[in-house]
């Protein structure tokens, strides 16, 4: 869900866009958390930022 779509839906429901927005952001941390693509990557960024 982008802003503008839950800024839509919110005004289509009588809702704040801000609790929607804040799934929306939890959902996309937690799929990258299971990214084993991803992971290995900040791995890689936690080991050199280490370094410096």
């Amino acid at each position: 869900m982008n802003t503008q779509l839950a800024l839509l839906i919110s005004v289509a429901l009588d809702i704040d866009a801000e609790p929607l927005i804040r799934l929306q952001s939890m959902y996309e941390v937690n799929m990258a958390k299971h990214n084993s693509k991803f992971m290995k990557h900040l791995s890689k960024v936690r080991k050199i930022a280490a370094v410096l």
